[in-house]
């Protein structure tokens, strides 16, 4: 979900008060939180509001006159006009929220609209998609309308001018954290209630607590996510300091895990969740220039369980266990949040693979002349002290050859040595391995059933000599770790 914490020219004195003194922080609540990677990059716009359909890396993000679509760098790739300041996507809909309310699609191409009465009367404070459903916070209530006519539906809860509301969705799941509106930037938010609905109906609550309550908490957006929820609280602080800030499930601050180098005189900033449940986002921040940036957070313990470029590929599944497993964490350090399942494996990359799939940690393996210093020497020597490897230059075999790719043919041998298969059947399974050295470890690995073939539905080749891709070996280990 998206916020801004610097309210447009439109909004109430109060609220422009208020925000001068906030500053951005990040909340993730989980079971078990943890530390992770930020990458952080800057742009030349001012972003009030941020958003990532559930299945895509683009980000949707709103200047409060136009809709950018930026690619996972935070270029800008295309753009359209429309008054947004607070935007959701979801289900090929986007909701965004600014003098008007609108629904328009992933073009930006309006679908409904309805204008909404100016100050003083009730404003958006934001907007959410809760399935289809569309959910808006305003004048410190919230009302329902149907995503795609917005027609109204009734009220989830009633309006209080005392309060401001910040929404959060994913699928049939809503948040919304509730703060008291102060008509000036005192200290003295300790805490901020985070409602709970599941279906539009709400099934519990949870509350934020900070470590420094003297310098106040208002929340400012929150998204739900596997085991928990994200949210973005505004803290007034001294000095000003835009600051992600983890917390557990039960809300009791754990630690801070990002700062921008700058200090602002104000601060303002939005974040959503990505297709792999990293935190992507914009902050804004002024002294006597504006300076912008972008970023994207990534928690320890989702790093490796998911991959952006694997969601619709015929290996996604098997990428997604091998990260869930840890056998790989990736092909994009540090962020970790691509697979490459295209990408050829290099006989270095497979010797790590296998040595962290079979648990392999004796490293007194043959002293490969080619191998010192090399990224994956350590893997290289426990594949070698297994009995997996002897080298890649027979007889001298004084070579393992870490960068060369890994053909079919030798993923076999390496795979029937690891999961000592010993049974080929009858033998010549395949019609074009016949020459190769590694027939009777292709035989082997086909009688295991963790092979099937390179030409299916016929699948009577191996291809011994093609070179294997990230994917496929993905597949291959899953197979076997299943046998």
């Amino acid at each position: 979900m998206v916020e801004h914490a610097i309210p447009r020219e439109s909004a109430s004195s109060a609220r422009l008060v208020s925000a001068l003194s906030v500053a951005l922080a990040l909340v993730i609540l989980s079971a078990a939180p943890a530390a992770g990677t930020v990458e952080e990059w800057e742009h030349e716009h001012n972003y009030w509001g941020i958003a990532t359909p559930p299945d895509d890396e683009i980000r949707y993000a709103a200047t409060g006159e136009e809709v950018h679509l930026l690619d996972a760098s935070g270029d800008v790739t295309a753009s359209f006009v429309l008054d947004a300041s607070y935007v959701d996507v979801s289900g090929g809909r986007l909701l965004a929220g600014g003098a008007d309310l609108s629904v328009t699609d992933l073009s930006g191409s309006v679908l409904a609209q309805v204008e909404w009465p100016g100050f003083p009367a009730p404003q958006i404070s934001d907007v959410a998609i809760s399935g289809s459903t569309a959910v808006v916070a305003s004048n410190g209530g919230i009302r329902l309308f149907e995503l795609d006519t917005l027609n109204p539906l009734g009220a989830l809860l009633p309006a209080d001018t005392q309060r401001e509301i910040r929404l959060g969705a994913a699928g049939t799941t809503l948040l919304a954290a509730i703060y008291p509106l102060q008509s000036a930037p005192v200290p003295g938010y300790e805490e901020t209630e985070v409602l709970v609905f599941e279906d539009l109906i709400q099934t519990g609550s949870v509350t934020l607590v900070h470590p420094q309550p003297e310098s106040g908490i208002i929340a400012s957006d929150l998204v739900p996510v596997d085991g928990g929820g994200i949210v973005v609280i505004h803290e007034l602080r001294d000095p000003f300091l835009a600051t992600l800030s983890l917390y557990d499930a039960s809300g009791t601050f754990v630690e801070h895990v990002w700062s921008p180098a700058a200090e602002p005189r104000m601060s303002s900033g939005a974040i959503d969740v990505d297709a792999c449940h990293g935190v992507v986002g914009a902050v804004t921040q002024l002294n006597s220039v504006a300076l912008n940036h972008g970023f994207k957070y990534v928690s320890d313990d989702r790093e490796g369980s998911c991959f952006l470029d694997t969601m619709d590929h015929r290996f996604g599944d098997a990428a997604a266990w091998l990260g869930e497993q840890g056998i790989t964490k990736g092909c994009n350090p540090p962020l970790s949040d691509r697979f490459c399942p295209d990408r050829f494996v290099t006989r270095g990359e497979m010797a790590a693979l296998l040595v962290r799939t079979a648990g392999y940690t004796d490293d007194g393996g043959r002293d490969f002349t080619d191998t010192r210093g090399h990224l994956f020497e350590g893997a290289i020597d426990r594949l070698s002290a297994a009995g997996l490897t002897n080298g890649c230059n027979p007889p001298a075999n004084d070579r393992f050859c870490p960068g060369r790719f890994v053909t079919r043919g030798e993923m076999a041998a390496f795979l029937v040595r690891a999961f000592g298969y010993t049974d080929a059947g009858a033998g010549d399974h395949f019609r074009d391995d016949d020459n190769s050295v590694f027939e009777a470890a292709i035989d082997k690995l086909k009688v295991a059933g963790v092979t099937l073939g390179c030409n299916p539905p016929i699948n009577d080749h191996y291809c011994p000599n093609d070179h294997v891709t990230r994917g496929q070996i993905a597949a291959l280990l899953k197979r076997a770790m299943d046998r």
